[in-house]
């Protein structure tokens, strides 16, 4: 809910609503936003009530350079040992992801998005490389799913997608490097725009 927008920076997280939105106890719930928290994506406050962590543009600036460095040498890894059947799985992941977009269901959209990257990680099959991309993802998911609130950010990282696809398909690695370190950096861009509006 975080990620998809539902929840914003800022909003209150009451443990009874959450209780009966989810269909859940209370446990569950605090176990829930004590994770939240270590993950840098919830703010406990000294009443022990959480609220959605406010968004840091630097931090993000900063991680978005971090993760694109890193999916940008997974990408050209991955092209020199990447099978046709791996490439087929995430051009399937790549159309339900452009029908969700159609659809506008943005969580949805999300889900296959990170399916998308983390096959893409996988591929690369540098273990250092996946176990650092994996500790910085809890705050990553968060920061890649602020630019796609936008409308017209949306569409574009759709279509960023189709040529990073394209790339890939080709086995073209010093392309598909270019194209994901373009894409975390074009979310930041759409992120600073973001902030300059809400000043």
């Amino acid at each position: 809910m975080i990620l998809a927008g539902e929840l914003v920076p800022g909003e209150r997280l009451g443990e009874v609503s959450l209780c009966a939105q989810l269909g859940v106890s209370r446990t569950p719930i605090r176990e829930a936003l004590r994770t939240l928290a270590a993950e840098g994506l919830v703010r406990m406050l000294p009443n022990r009530s959480a609220v959605v962590a406010e968004v840091d543009l630097s931090e993000i600036a900063d991680l978005f350079v971090v993760v694109g460095g890193l999916e940008a040498l997974a990408g050209e890894l991955a092209c020199a040992r990447i099978t046709d059947e791996q490439i087929n799985r995430i051009a399937d992941l790549h159309h339900e992801m452009v029908m969700l977009h159609e659809r506008g269901q943005r969580a949805s959209y999300l889900t296959k998005n990170h399916e998308i990257h983390r096959l893409i990680v996988e591929a690369s099959g540098n273990q250092v490389l996946i176990s650092t991309w994996e500790l910085l993802l809890p705050r990553v998911e968060r920061a890649r799913a602020l630019p796609n609130l936008q409308p017209e950010r949306w569409l574009e990282a759709v279509y960023e997608h189709a040529v990073i696809l394209a790339a890939l398909s080709k086995r073209d690695g010093l392309s598909l490097s270019r194209l994901l370190r373009e894409h975390f950096g074009n979310g930041v861009a759409t992120i600073a725009r973001i902030q300059e509006n809400a000043t």
